[in-house]
């Protein structure tokens, strides 16, 4: 299952390749900085961080990608809000962790295309 949606890309873009090399570059560095931010690990202490990290992210998620990813980010999303930090919380941040190693994969072919 591809984590980048490209019909969402494409209909954004109304099919200009400018635009959607724009737009995978941008989701490119927040990927990038979201990897070297997130913590799999889930504390009351850090559950503020990460909050805001998955609040930057999910816009992004919402317009280019998949659902599973989308719902993920909206999950991890309410549950920090809530500062519900338990052992779902952190096999959803490894979840999210996953997704994210696959869309850097993917934004990186799209670019190198």
């Amino acid at each position: 299952m591809s984590v980048l949606d490209l019909h969402k890309v494409q209909a954004i873009s109304k099919g200009n390749s400018a635009i959607e090399t724009q737009l995978f570059k941008r989701f490119d560095v927040l990927v990038d900085e979201c990897l070297a931010k997130i913590d799999p690990f889930i504390t009351v202490e850090n559950s503020k961080a990460q909050s805001m990290m998955v609040h930057k992210l999910k816009p992004n998620v919402e317009l280019l990608c998949s659902a599973p990813f989308h719902e993920l980010t909206g999950f991890l999303n309410e549950q920090l809000k809530h500062n519900t930090v338990d052992e779902k919380l952190n096999g959803s941040f490894e979840q999210l962790i996953s997704y994210l190693i696959d869309l850097k994969s993917e934004l990186t072919a799209q670019l190198s295309a």
